[in-house]
């Protein structure tokens, strides 16, 4: 995802400089280049976690990137610069993490404890947002991951179902987990290579309330990652392994 976009307060076009942003290295696409100088990723060690955004009472992603900064700052070459994965949303995973204290999600929670996925947590995107802006100045390149198919394959009728509070059973887009949609849109079941919840696109099942939601998803992340002050990132849709990337890959942020 690089070029311009609409800002998501104004209707002039930004523009990132391809001397400035991180890309496919041309002579070998590869490899990235932060501008035109190859560059080797280098991610962090020591917190197993990809998920540092939804976890502000348990991942200090201030302290995860000053500690990588410091490595690469030892290592001192301009081709190799950090590097962190990061899944915006929770997948409720917390085998590898321990206890979790608290989850931020992107969406609204209600009362009862659905979300409501046509609104946003300020919350979250004020965290978000730092994330971005903390990895901007250390010169940390940020991969973001769009959906997370643990998230959805696993859970009743998956490839495993991990319980009550994890992966698909607790994730937002269960029909029994939001108040947008019941189960007579999406299934509560999931499975292995078939996910509903990877077939809303239109060359497949075109579930139109829940792809809506989804691309409303997206489409909000591209605002806040295209590009006005961010080039250090790029996002990958290859989680979408039973779904069209391309399709998702056209999302713009103006919808």
């Amino acid at each position: 995802m690089t070029g311009s976009c609409q800002d998501s307060n104004s209707t002039t076009p930004v523009t990132i400089d391809p001397r400035e942003r991180i890309q496919s290295y041309s002579d070998n696409p590869h490899y990235l280049a932060w501008g035109d100088v190859p560059v080797f990723p280098l991610g962090p060690t020591g917190f197993h976690s990809w998920a540092p955004i939804s976890r502000p009472g348990t991942a200090d992603f201030i302290d995860q990137m000053d500690r990588l900064k410091g490595v690469i700052n030892e290592i001192d070459s301009p081709h190799v610069q950090g590097f962190m994965r990061s899944l915006p949303y929770d997948p409720m995973n917390h085998l590898h993490d321990g206890p979790v204290d608290v989850v931020l999600q992107p969406w609204v929670q209600m009362d009862d404890g659905r979300y409501d996925l046509e609104h946003f947590e300020p919350d979250w995107e004020e965290r978000f947002v730092e994330y971005l802006d903390a990895a901007l100045d250390r010169h940390i390149v940020v991969a973001v991951e769009i959906w997370d198919d643990w998230s959805v394959t696993r859970g009743p009728g998956g490839e495993y179902d991990p319980g009550e509070g994890a992966a698909w059973n607790a994730h937002p887009f269960n029909p029994l987990n939001n108040i947008n949609y019941d189960e007579d849109v999406l299934p509560v079941e999931t499975a292995v290579c078939n996910a509903p919840f990877y077939s809303t696109i239109p060359s497949l099942n075109n579930i139109e309330p829940v792809l809506e939601l989804q691309k409303r998803y997206v489409v909000s992340l591209r605002k806040h990652l295209l590009f006005k002050k961010n080039p250090n990132f790029f996002c990958r849709f290859s989680v979408w392994i039973y779904s069209d990337g391309c399709f998702w890959s056209a999302i713009r942020a103006d919808g």
